[in-house]
This record gives structure tokens, sequence and C-alpha cells, in this order.
């Protein structure tokens, strides 16, 4: 407004706010502030239009429909399958110039620009937006000129989802010299169209990566953020707020690129995966050999991923198919390993994954253990400072465990082909209940095997174990491996674990469940490395400096996975958990390492264990602390330690 907004966003300091917004995203947004405090109470989506103006917003509405049927009719605009939404703000802070109209340097409050992430299904479309209109546009309420003084930076409409697939971007500065407006508006009116071919159903609308610019330059994020249906051929139902509820499965086999009598499954030949961006390998993982995961919905899957055969030393990156190679990795493996890693990845909008290999060739198999979406049927996430539930070893780690009957379970080997009934809930403490629980999140290790072999883990209720593997290894090794599973309801809640050959003790370290009347919600994102020891041209991420940590209680190192490197975590209290893929490189010593919370001590859990030289890497879910941070600690030697984030659990909206 006045001349000091326009001397505080002129010529290059304009460009340098914009890009705040457009650039950085949510990590360019301070915690979620109060107008009090100069943000804005809430940003929504209201599929309600009537009512609201550039100063008034009336009542929120949460579901409209769209008849795909080429007629104006139930709750569509202007053109026929096509509606009018708005994008509000509620409880934007009062301007001030803070007593020296003069002085653009020290004003605060009012909104002066904001940036949002439209999420919606495929097969709708993004066909128009509407942010310089006097009448409806709170930047544009107090200005004289808005059609030259406001700046779009949002993304070219129609969103013909060329990039950026199922998301639109709005960004939008006000450039103009009167007083920046406050309390209520609309940000953004926007015309969604049905396309041709829409299936019927009752579809969530998102905002994501939002947040507003004030006179001051700085930036917040709105208290809360409202989320919305469109129904499409159907009359508006229940809400769905998230698509971040667990729906656990029995294992399922879905890829296999060995030859008879392994596979081929899920390619049209058998072959081993060969190197780099061009040698990627896109994989369905929905609705594809009666897995039970459906062929909509879906926003993640949890995936058992195994490599055997490599022809060298290499890692394995699993990735959302609308999106290129991220800097990550899920495995990391020697020729002639047979490695396996649980993968929790977002799937992009055809249903599919990719798999890139870095170096040589090499056999994947993935084993599919549950997916992520809708709430009907679904579970959210609980997540616990981790428990040790089962140790079959003797004296003085074992022998814990009780079996479906509450027996203790003895200090002895499962045997080839041997088949341990384990209770999961309820148990030593470990604050999962005895009922309710859909699933539970368990480290386990095999130690001490006698020959090589592979350990499945899969519900009590099941009559056979499934054709899948959790945990493959060889003769002496210690290998862990995380383990989402379907829990049985008979004995109390309780899983199988079998091992198929040689014998091998095995243990539980529990950190979290599922279950439907508490906990939750998951939101996947693309791999993003946030923690990397090593120095350049790998790091340092995430430390002021590079180098191994030490081991031991005195050198715990306590990490940030909150709002950090543009992951796109938020803060607590916003987030509980998170799920990072964590792995050692250049360990000195045999050791093991444990990840928990920032505000507990360390438990008696492992996440990790490895011998010196090895490079392990390991799925880890952990509640993290009050101040947005997990620990690490070491047990013996000195190590490099990366994470790469896969995505957080949070409320439901």
């Amino acid at each position: 407004m006045i001349l000091r907004r326009g001397l505080l966003f002129g010529g290059s300091a304009f460009a340098a706010a914009l890009s705040i917004l457009v650039v950085f995203g949510p990590s360019s947004f301070g915690a979620a502030t109060q107008a009090s405090q100069g943000g804005m109470d809430a940003m929504s989506i209201d599929m309600d239009w009537t009512g609201n103006s550039s100063s008034a917003v009336g009542t929120i509405q949460q579901c409209a429909r769209i008849q795909k049927d080429g007629i104006l009719n139930f709750d569509e605009d202007g053109v026929a399958d096509q509606m009018i939404i708005d994008v509000t703000a509620k409880g934007i802070a009062a301007y001030s110039d803070n007593g020296t109209p003069a002085d653009p340097s020290d004003d605060s409050g009012g909104i002066t620009g904001y940036q949002y992430t439209l999420n919606y299904p495929s097969k709708l479309t993004v066909a128009a937006q509407e942010a310089t209109n006097s009448a409806v546009n709170v930047l544009a309420a107090n200005n004289a000129d808005p059609a030259n003084s406001i700046m779009k930076a949002s993304e070219p409409l129609p969103d013909d989802e060329a990039t950026n697939y199922n998301t639109w971007d709005s960004a939008v500065l006000d450039y103009g010299t009167e007083a920046p407006e406050s309390g209520d508006g609309v940000l953004d009116r926007l015309s969604i169209s049905a396309d041709t071919g829409v299936p019927a159903g009752q579809y969530l609308i998102t905002l994501s990566a939002n947040g507003n610019v004030d006179a001051s330059g700085a930036s917040f994020a709105p208290v809360s953020t409202g989320v919305a249906n469109i129904a499409v051929n159907q009359a508006c139902g229940a809400a769905v707020t998230s698509y971040g509820y667990y729906h656990p499965v029995t294992p399922k086999r879905i890829l296999d690129t060995r030859p008879a009598p392994f596979g081929p499954i899920g390619v049209p030949a058998a072959g081993k995966v060969g190197a780099g961006d061009g040698a990627a390998i896109t994989v369905d993982v929905t609705n594809t050999y009666t897995s039970g995961v459906p062929a909509s919905g879906v926003t993640a899957v949890v995936i058992n991923t195994t490599v055997t055969g490599p022809t060298e030393a290499s890692h394995l990156t699993v990735f959302p198919s609308d999106v290129g190679p991220p800097n990550a990795a899920n495995l990391n493996f020697l020729g002639g390993e047979t490695r396996p890693n649980l993968v929790t990845v977002k799937v992009g909008p055809d249903g599919n994954v990719k798999i890139r290999n870095n170096s040589g060739q090499t056999d994947v198999i993935m084993d599919i253990q549950g997916w992520y979406g809708t709430p009907a049927a679904g579970s959210r996430y609980n997540p616990i400072t981790p428990k040790r539930i089962l140790d079959t070893r003797p004296a003085p780690y074992g022998p814990i465990g009780v079996d479906q009957n509450g027996v203790l379970i003895p200090a002895v080997k499962i045997g080839p082909g041997g088949v341990l009934t384990v209770d999961v809930t309820n148990t030593y403490g470990s604050t999962v209940p005895d009922s309710v629980v859909t699933a539970v999140v368990v480290n386990v290790t095999v130690t001490e095997p006698t020959a090589p072999s592979h350990l499945t883990v899969y519900p009590s209720d099941a009559a056979a174990a499934p054709n899948a593997a959790n945990l493959n290894f060889v003769g002496g090794q210690t290998v862990p491996n995380l383990v989402t599973v379907k829990v049985g309801p008979s004995g109390g809640g309780s899983v199988k674990v079998r091992n198929n050959s040689g014998s091998t003790h095995v243990i539980f370290d529990i950190v979290g469940w599922y279950g439907a009347s508490s906990g939750d919600v998951f939101t996947p994102l693309p791999p993003k490395r946030i923690l990397e020891t090593r120095g350049a041209p790998y790091g340092p991420i995430g430390v002021p400096a590079a180098g191994k940590m030490g081991s031991g209680d005195g050198a715990v190192l306590s990490v940030d996975v909150t709002n950090t490197q543009g992951s796109g975590v938020p803060d607590p209290p916003a987030v509980s958990a998170v799920i990072v893929n964590t792995t050692v490189t250049e360990p000195t010593a045999p050791s093991h390492l444990t990840v928990y919370p920032s505000d507990v001590p360390p438990p008696n859990a492992a996440n990790l264990n490895f011998v010196a030289g090895q490079t392990v890497p390991n799925l880890v879910v952990v509640k993290i602390g009050g101040d947005g941070k997990v620990n690490i600690r070491n047990q013996s030697g000195f190590t490099h330690v990366i994470f790469d984030v896969a995505g957080y659990f949070a409320p439901a909206p």
C-alpha cells in the first residue's frame, strides 16, 4: 500500500520476497502464528463462494458436487461440469506503521503476499484463477490499480499436469502503495472442472506449503489450514480429511525380476535392473497380483524391497513415478549380497513407483505390506519409545517375549521351518494396547544364524506363511530390518515368525502401532536427505561440520528432523513421528545404532547392527521429541550416519 510498501518490495527486494514464496516453499514460513502475533488464524478452501468478498468470509462449506453430464446443475457455477471455489484467509494481523509513517523499516502486520500449493486428484483440472479483483481478493481491496500492482507467479492455467502432477502452485505479492489489508477475505477465486472419464467418488482437496508475508517482509504459516471435498457423480457424504490412513495387508509378492521358478513377477520379462537413470524400471504397486491394494486413493505403499545377485557394490533408490531420482538411497549393498530393506514410498498419480540402481546390475524383489489412503477401514499411527518385546537369546540378553497364550518364550533359536507366535500387544510395558490394534511396527533382528535363510513375519491368523520375506541373511550375520505387520485378531494381538533354513535367534523392538480409535495420519514426501555426516562432495548436511559420530551416551547426536533442508516436514506440535531411511557407512568397529526421541534416555533397543567397514541401511520410524529432534546413539567405535526422510505423521485435519 502506501509508499513504504513500494519501497519494501521495490526492484530486487520484490524479486527476493517472491523467491521466498516460490522457491523455498514451506521451509520459508515460520511456525504457525496467530494474528495477534503477526500471522493469520486460518487459510481454508471454501466450496461455496457466495457470501465471500475481499473483506469478509462467510460460513466455510467443506463439500460441493459436480455431475459430469454436460448440464449446469448441482453446485456448478457458470459452466457445466465446473465449480467456483475460494481460497480464504481469516484473522490476518492488523497493519501498523508503529508511529513512524515515513519509515517503512518498522512496519508490521497486514498481508502483502501469500503462497499455497493446491493438492487435488487427477481427472480434475484447475481451470482459472482470479487474484486481482478488488471486490473479491483481499490483496486488491485497498489497491487503486490491482491489475498493475499485484504480481502473480502462479503456475499457468489451465493446469495441464505436465509438471507437479496433481498440484497447482499459487504465489502472489502486492506491489501497490496503499496500506496493507488485514482481517478476513478471499485470497484466490478458482474454477475447478471435472475431466472426461472421472470415476464417481468424493475427492480430497488440500493446501500445503501455505503462508503469508506481512508488511515487515516476515513470513508466517497459518494456525490452521482447512481441507475440502469435491463429490463427482454422487452426493456429498462424510468428510474425507486425509489420505494418510494405513491399511495393512498380508504380505504379497508383486515384483520379482528373477527367472523361473521365482519370477518374473511384475515385469514383462525376467532380467536384472541395469544402472543409471535410463535403466530405471517402473513398477505398478496398486491393484496388482491380488495384493489388496486398490487401484485409486493410494498415497503411499509400504514394501519390503530386496536386492539379490548384484554384480557389484551399488545402492537402490525407490521413488514416486512422477518425479526425478532424488539424492537418497533405500538399499546399499555389495556384489553378490542379498539385502532387504523396508521402503515407505509415495505413489505417483498413475499408481506406480520407480526403481533406480546406481551401478552394475541386480535382481529386485518387492513384497507389499500395506498402503496409505482413504479413512474407510483405515488406521492411524501411534508412535512409542522403542521397547524390546522379544529376544530368544539366553541371559544376559533374554529370554524376553510371550506367546499368544501369555507363556514365556524360551531362550531357544527358531529352527528350520520353525514358526514362533509372538504376542505384540500389551506386553513388557510397551504401551501398545491389548485391543484395537490393526498392525505394529517392529524392528526385527536375526543374530547367530547357522545357515543362509530368510525370515517371514505375518499375521497370526494366516493359515500359512506367504510367499514373501522380511529378512535375508547368511550364517553368522546379524541383520536388522523394520517390519510393519498386520496383527492377527486371535491370541490378544499376535504375529508369527517363520525361519526358512538353519537356526537363528530373533529380536523384536517395537516402535509403534496402528489403530482405528487413536493416532496420527501419514503424509508421504519425495525422499530428501536431511543428515549426512560425511564431508564434500556428500556433506555435511544437518550438522555444523563433517565428522564421524563417536560412541556411548556422551557422543549422542541430536538431529533436527522437522522444517529442515526443505524436506516438507513441519515443526512440532504439527508432527509426531518421522520415517527416515537411516544408513551407517565407514564404521570402525562392530556396533549398533539406536534412534529415539530427543526427550527420553536411550532405550534397550537397536535400529541398525553392523560390523567394521560395512554400509548398512534400515528404515526407521521414530517418535520425535518436543523440540523437533531425534537422538542417535552409537554403541562402539566411530561411524558416519545418513538420514533420508520419506514422510511424517501428524494429527488428522
